[in-house]
């Protein structure tokens, strides 16, 4: 079986729950959606197909046992995923999604970064909402903000659905490009809200992938 597979890399998480641990990054390629401010459109269109036990091989070869499955949206290879995480049983993997397909299939053992789509993305309505109830209290859901506007939104949306009582780790990050880490970190502390975790791209701020 083959993967479409955009980089495999050695480098520091920088975000999440996990900021700041080394981890192979296996970057899928292909996305069913075009956000905004994604600052990896490259994995759209620049991939190779690759036997998938010779991506293994180069998972391995880093002798780092944490993965990171990303994208691009690597549910849209569903079952090629699950071959990969079924082959490293003594693997921590962590996988990236983007909220609008289908996590159900995810074994119990992965850990799940989510993301629900804000309106500056251009996706705001993306997020699938029966994927709420397959998430696990330590898996993160990430909101990216370009503005107050989204921030507003991501608030509605975890008080609406009660994210407290779903998951303990709600990241809200700024785009850069367009929101000051410091004026989110504000409005974040305006909520008086001991369970919102700023989120900010580390591997950026240290010159890392």
């Amino acid at each position: 079986m083959r993967i479409k597979v955009s980089e495999i890399f050695y480098s520091i998480q920088g975000e999440g729950s996990f900021t700041g641990y080394p981890f192979v990054f296996l970057r899928l390629g292909g996305c069913n959606l075009k956000c905004s401010y994604c600052d990896t459109k490259y994995s759209f269109n620049d991939y190779d197909y690759m036997n998938i036990e010779d991506s293994l091989n180069i998972i391995r070869s880093y002798n780092v046992k944490n993965l990171l499955i990303t994208g691009g949206e690597p549910l849209l290879q569903e079952e090629q995923i699950l071959e990969i995480i079924g082959s490293l049983g003594d693997f921590f993997i962590s996988i990236e999604t983007n909220g609008s397909l289908s996590i159900k299939n995810l074994p119990a053992n992965v850990h799940i970064v989510i993301d629900v789509k804000t309106p500056s993305s251009g996706f705001g309505n993306s997020f699938m909402i029966d994927n709420l109830k397959y998430l696990k209290k330590s898996d993160d859901i990430k909101f990216v903000v370009s503005n107050r506007f989204d921030f507003e939104f991501s608030m509605d949306f975890i008080n609406t659905y009660n994210l407290y009582n779903i998951s303990k780790n709600i990241i809200i990050s700024p785009n850069i490009d367009t929101l000051s880490p410091s004026l989110l970190a504000s409005w974040i502390l305006e909520e008086r809200n001991s369970n919102i975790k700023l989120g900010i791209q580390l591997h950026k701020f240290i010159g890392f992938k």
